[in-house]
């Protein structure tokens, strides 16, 4: 009898691996999924506005559905669901209220369909103020009671050369399903930091510059550097 097929990777499939794009803003997912052989097929957002800017970038108009009450039904069947849930409940910088907080309404009830709708692979970033939070405990206990294997990773834009400070921790589940699952990402180590003005414009317009009014008020806040300087990022 001839031998079984080995499987494909996501490299060499015959069709794209298909997603769900929770909290899309503006489609940082999907201009990442362009060349990794991923196709957005729905998208969801609240803000009218990040919905005009990701459907005039992807052609793909997000649905403005409250995901406090979606139910499974209303999500396309698909490989992967990716998620960037509300950073707020768990930010240093706010009140770190997590299950407590009205914002993290929709988070947890899209944890709650992870069983029942069982995608093959799930990705999700936040703040590293998540990590050890009461949410992520839960998230944590529902996809491995599901069965899913479970990879964590702290990554921050730096590690890419990209000169802005964003830590972010990444959480990779996935299942034994038909498709073969990516590996974890792993980096040996950082690549060199491209300089900041490689990023901007040779020469802006002043309408992007702030009056000086609002520099004296908030310029404590702000953080204000020299492009030129190869140190510089953002933060």
């Amino acid at each position: 009898m001839p031998s079984a097929p080995a499987k494909k990777s996501p490299d060499c499939l015959d069709s794209p691996l298909t997603a769900v794009e929770f909290f899309s803003g503006i489609g940082a997912f999907a201009a990442a999924a362009r060349g990794c052989g991923v196709r957005v097929i729905q998208a969801f957002d609240q803000s009218q506005q990040a919905n005009s800017v990701y459907t005039y970038n992807f052609g793909l108009s997000p649905s403005s559905r409250n995901l406090d009450t979606i139910s499974p039904s209303e999500i396309p069947t698909c490989d992967l669901w990716w998620m960037s849930p509300p950073c707020t409940p768990f930010s240093v910088r706010g009140k770190r209220r997590g299950d407590r907080d009205p914002r993290s309404a929709s988070f947890l009830n899209l944890i709650s369909l992870i069983p029942l709708s069982r995608p093959e692979m799930i990705l999700l970033e936040n703040v590293l103020g998540f990590a050890g939070s009461s949410i992520h405990r839960h998230l944590l206990q529902i996809l491995s009671e599901a069965g899913y294997a479970i990879d964590e990773l702290d990554l921050c834009s730096t590690l890419f050369g990209t000169p802005m400070s964003r830590p972010r921790r990444f959480i990779q589940a996935r299942t034994g399903g038909s498709r073969e699952c990516p590996a974890p990402v792993r980096l040996p180590c950082a690549q060199p930091m491209q300089p900041l003005s490689s990023f901007l414009d040779g020469e802006p317009s002043e309408d992007l510059f702030l009056s000086p009014e609002l520099l004296a008020r908030w310029g404590r806040a702000l953080n204000i550097v020299d492009p030129q300087d190869p140190q510089a990022k953002l933060i």
